[in-house]
């Protein structure tokens, strides 16, 4: 069971737990994203991108946001 709890958020935008760590993406994860996100069966409800500069566009713009 996780429970929530102020330590366990290293800064605002990532949060981290014994067994899992989330944080926003960033483009260095770009390579590893395009992955899933050019699978269209995989993502077929969801974000579709055909291209590393299509991936790397979409996290760009939460990293400015």
């Amino acid at each position: 069971m996780c429970r929530w709890s102020p330590s366990s958020v290293t800064s605002p935008m990532e949060t981290e737990t014994a067994r899992l760590r989330l944080r926003y993406p960033t483009l260095a994860d770009a390579p590893e994203l395009l992955q899933i996100f050019s699978d269209v069966e995989a993502q077929r409800y969801t974000l579709h991108f055909g291209t590393l500069g299509e991936c790397r566009r979409h996290i760009a713009a939460h990293e400015r946001n």
